[in-house]
């Protein structure tokens, strides 16, 4: 029999760190900028470990890659069921959807997928944790960034036709600075 209160414990703990962050947050002692750089030293110290010891401990054969499957559907299936909104006459329909989908899409499995994971089963099956976290890395981002470059490229068209100027046609050049922002990588 599981014991549930381990995982209302944790559900507790986690609305704290949110309400302690959000009081930091408006009394203004963090400030974007530094909130920003805990960001990146708790990224690059503590999610590729943290991602890497479920995979690292098993042996290639022995990983199951259905949680990064299921994970990766439930993704795109996230991101299809909601272009629904472009139904609703918003202003800007394509702004708004992608304001909406990827905080819909991607699950920070470190914050409220381990936690919960290891009140529930034992942490030799975190692996379920990592390849999930691996599909939010190599789906939902990826995805997301490559409609963030079209609705770039939407925009920038519409303001150079206010501006009298001739509308950028899609060619591969376009494609290749929207898979290159995909990747990180400044194409300018």
């Amino acid at each position: 029999m599981v014991n549930y209160s381990n995982v209302v414990q944790v559900g507790f703990a986690m609305l704290a760190i949110i309400a302690v962050g959000f009081v930091l947050s408006k009394l203004k002692i963090l400030s974007p900028k530094d909130s920003a750089a805990m960001n990146a030293i708790v990224f690059w110290i503590g999610f590729f470990p943290l991602l890497f010891r479920g995979i690292a401990s098993k042996k290639l054969k022995e990983l199951d890659f259905n949680p990064f499957a299921i994970a990766a559907l439930m993704s795109i299936t996230t991101y299809v069921v909601l272009t629904l909104l472009m139904i609703y006459p918003f202003k800007n329909r394509f702004k708004t959807y992608l304001a909406t989908v990827f905080p819909t899409c991607y699950i920070n499995y470190v914050i409220s997928g381990v936690p919960v994971f290891n009140a529930l089963w034992p942490p030799n099956e975190n692996v379920l944790i990592s390849m999930m976290m691996m599909s939010n890395d190599m789906i939902t981002s990826p995805i997301y960034f490559l409609l963030i470059g079209i609705y770039n490229v939407i925009e920038t068209n519409k303001r150079l036709v206010a501006e009298g100027f001739p509308k950028e046609r899609f060619s591969i050049k376009v494609l290749g600075k929207i898979l290159l922002t995909v990747i990180n990588i400044d194409p300018r």
